[in-house]
C-alpha cells in the first residue's frame, strides 16, 4: 500500500489526452506475479501485475469549447427531449452551407425541443442561448434556471437568421433551453449554443471528447487513464470517475475536481 500526493492522472478518450488531474489524496496497491523460471538461475523474479486504488484530484480539461449545449449537431440524440415534434434524420445546409441544419416536423402549438444542462455555473453570471432558424410562422426561445425564465418570441423568415436570448442566473444550477412552437408550420434550426456572457459569440460545436466524457460519467463507464508520479511508477489502466464538479465549465481550460477508482497494470514501480 502506498499513499502519495502529487501524483498525476491523465484521462484519455479514444487515445487522445483529454484532461489531467493532480492527486489531493491517492492510495494504490500492487500485486506481484511470480515469473521465476528455469532461466532465473535460482533467483526469484517478480513482475508487477494488477494495481488498484482510489484518488481524489483536481485538474483541467484541455481546450474544450465554450458551448455548453450537448450534441448541437445531433438533435436526434436523447439529450434533446422532443415533446410532440420530430427531428428529420436528413441534414440540410446550415447558414454557412455546412450540413448542420435540421428540419423539425409534425409541428403543433406548444410542441418543444428541450435540453437541460446540469453544469454548476456561478449564479453571478449571465448566460446567452443562441440559435439559427428559418421557416414560416412564430416560435419562442425559452431559457430558464430553477428560479427564473426568459422568453423571446420570433417570427420566422425564409432565410437563416440568428436569434439570441440572455438569462441573468438566479441559482445557476440547472439551465434549460427550449425551442417552442407557437404558430410555425415550417421550421429549420442550426447551431444551438449556450455560453457565458451577455451576447452570443461565434458558434463552436461542443467538443466530441467532452460529450464522450460526460456520457461516461453519467453512465458509469470506465475511461482509459494513466496514473504516474513520473519517477516511481506508472499505472496504465482504467478509471471510473465520480463526484465530478466542474468549477469553471465555461473556461477555455475547464477546471474540475473528481474522485477516481483505478485499476490497471503497473509498468514500473517502487511503491
Amino acid at each position: 500500500m502506498a499513499t502519495q500526493n502529487g501524483t498525476d492522472i491523465i484521462l484519455l478518450v479514444d487515445g487522445e489526452r483529454f484532461g489531467a488531474a493532480t492527486a489531493n489524496e491517492i492510495s494504490l496497491t500492487r500485486a506481484a506475479r511470480d515469473t521465476t523460471n528455469k532461466d532465473s538461475a535460482g533467483w526469484k523474479e517478480n513482475e508487477y501485475g494488477l494495481g488498484e486504488g482510489t484518488m481524489n484530484g483536481s485538474g483541467l480539461f484541455f481546450n474544450e469549447n465554450k458551448n455548453l449545449i450537448r450534441y448541437p449537431e445531433m438533435l436526434s440524440n436523447a439529450a434533446w427531449i422532443k415533446s410532440g415534434l420530430t427531428v428529420s434524420s436528413t441534414l440540410v445546409n446550415g447558414p454557412t452551407d455546412v450540413k448542420n441544419g435540421f428540419q423539425l416536423t409534425s409541428l403543433s402549438p406548444s410542441d418543444k425541443l428541450t435540453q437541460t444542462i446540469v453544469d454548476t455555473i456561478d449564479d453571478t453570471n449571465n448566460v446567452v442561448f443562441s440559435i439559427w432558424a428559418k421557416g414560416s410562422g412564430d416560435i419562442k426561445l425559452n431559457i430558464s434556471d430553477s428560479g427564473i425564465i426568459e422568453v423571446l418570441s420570433v417570427t420566422l423568415t425564409g432565410n437563416w437568421v440568428r436569434y439570441e436570448i440572455m438569462l441573468d442566473l438566479d441559482t445557476g444550477v440547472d439551465i434549460t433551453v427550449e425551442v417552442e412552437i407557437s404558430t410555425a408550420t415550417s421550421l429549420y434550426i442550426s447551431q444551438p449554443q449556450l455560453e457565458l456572457g451577455s451576447e452570443a459569440t461565434q458558434y463552436k460545436a461542443t467538443g466530441r471528447l467532452f460529450d464522450y466524457f460526460r456520457d461516461a460519467v453519467i453512465n458509469k463507464i470506465k475511461l482509459q487513464c494513466l496514473v504516474t508520479n513520473q519517477t516511481d511508477y506508472t499505472l496504465s489502466g482504467q478509471c471510473l470517475v465520480s463526484n465530478l464538479v466542474l468549477t469553471a465549465p465555461m473556461e477555455e481550460n475547464t477546471t474540475f475536481t473528481a474522485d477516481f477508482n483505478l485499476s490497471g497494470i503497473i509498468s514500473t514501480a517502487t511503491i
